[in-house]
This record gives structure tokens, sequence and C-alpha cells, in this order.
């Protein structure tokens, strides 16, 4: 059988420091080479057994002029391929940014995904700018689930965070690739953060990809807090996740009266 090596890199995202912040393996395809079948990607991605693995294609044919380089860009846990990640889109720029591979005129990255083009910007700085899509939020009976369900879920959720946890909505969102992600509000009488999950409860919730807890926080300089589950991914616990602040950030901007759209 033949063997071919690819070589990897590991960056660590929304971190400044070593070792902290969110991790993900980046592996990047030369030019002309014929891609593994999804199922290797995704051996390639449990063997990582980090909460994302990003796979970087270049399509310089997609360039729209000399500042910009394109490159396609898919993402798997442990168990799955996903529509849109936050920390490994991150990832893969700062890896293109810093590895000498690009013309010293290109300043912006497009990223050709399952959600579309995603953009990253080199700015002055030196610091990373995303551009994501925004989604709305709705409470989840609106979204036509039947009241047993919706029994199913609120127990599954109590299930995950506890008794003595108070929850005040439950929303789903409303654009493409956001349907199966869950918005979980809570009370602020318990410290989200020393909240004890058990994020296996939710797995029985095959229907949903992402659950995102939020509470408003009382801490200087914070507006929210939130942590997110995604076992039904592979992920018990995501700890920095970028793709659910796309819902996550419409939701309390719009309680807060901060924008009118989640663009």
């Amino acid at each position: 059988m033949s063997t071919r090596a690819l070589p990897y890199t590991i960056v660590d995202a929304f971190t400044d420091t070593p070792f902290k912040g969110n991790p993900a393996s980046v592996i990047l395809f030369p030019p002309d080479t014929e891609i593994p079948a999804s199922e290797t990607l995704q051996l390639i991605a449990r063997e990582f057994n980090l909460a994302e693995t990003a796979f970087l294609t270049p399509r310089p044919e997609a360039n729209s002029s000399t500042t910009t380089a394109t490159y396609g860009l898919r993402w798997f846990t442990p168990a799955v391929e996903v529509p849109l990640c936050g920390h490994a889109t991150l990832a893969s720029a700062k890896f293109l940014f810093a590895s000498g591979i690009l013309a010293d005129e290109v300043t912006q990255l497009h990223f050709l995904t399952l959600s579309g083009t995603l953009m990253a910007t080199k700015l002055s700085d030196g610091k990373i700018e995303l551009e994501f899509p925004g989604s709305d939020s709705v409470p989840l009976h609106l979204k036509g689930g039947k009241p047993e369900a919706l029994v199913a879920i609120r127990k599954a959720i109590k299930g995950c965070l506890g008794d003595e946890v108070e929850v005040l909505h439950i929303h789903v969102g409303t654009r493409e690739k956001f349907e199966n992600f869950v918005l979980v509000e809570i009370d602020g009488s318990v410290d989200l953060q020393l909240i004890k999950a058990k994020p296996q409860n939710l797995a029985s919730l095959t229907d949903y990809f992402l659950f995102a807890v939020t509470q408003k926080s009382s801490k200087p300089g914070l507006d929210f807090e939130s942590r997110v589950f995604a076992p039904n991914a592979g992920i018990d616990e995501d700890p920095v996740t970028g793709a659910a602040h796309c819902l996550l950030t419409p939701y309390w901007a719009t309680k807060w009266n901060i924008v009118e759209s989640p663009e």
C-alpha cells in the first residue's frame, strides 16, 4: 500500500499564549495533488483528535486580484465534516499569512467552503479579521416542534446543566446552515463557567448539531458569557467557538438594541 507524508501545523486560535485558546490542525495540500476521499480526511481528523482539522486546497484560478489568494477549505471534527468553523478558519488564515508561501502583496484570503466564500483580511497591525455570516434565531416552538419534542429537549438541556439552572429561552437558528444550532439562555443566578456540565445528556437530540449556552454577564467589560457543547459532532465541549458567535452575537445585539441586522 502506497503512503505519502503530508506536513501539518497546529495553531492555537483566539489566544496569544501557546497551549491556550482553541487548537486546530491545518493541512495544506500542494498544488496539483490528488485530494483524498472524504472518508480518508475523516480518518485523518480522527487521528488528530482535535475539535477541528482544516484541509486547504490552493485555488489560484479563482483569485480576483493580486492582493487576494483563494483556497478551498473543509473542516472535520473527529466524527463529522461540518459546514462552518470559526477557529479553524482563523488558524488556516494565520498559517497561510505566516508561512511565506503567499506573495508579499496578498492581504486578503478567500476561502471556498460549504457555507460559501469566507474572507480573512490581514490588518496593518498584523491581526486577522474574519467576515462570517450572522443568523437570527427564533424560539424553538416557533419552528414547528411538537410539544413532546420540546419537553425532551428541555429535559436533555437540564440533564446537561443541572436542575438548579433556570432555562430562560431556547432558540434555534433561522439561516441556512444554522437551523440545527441551538441557543440556550440561562439566568444569572448561577455562574455558567462553574457548572459541571454533562454534555452527553445532549447526545439524544440527534436533530441538533451544536448547543450554545449563554447568560448575561455581570463581569466588567463583558456583555455575555457562553459555553458550547456538540457531542453529536464528537466534541463534548469546545473551548472557543467562532461559529456559535454567528448566532450568539445577533441574539445579544438584538437584546441590547445594538444593531438591527445580524449581518
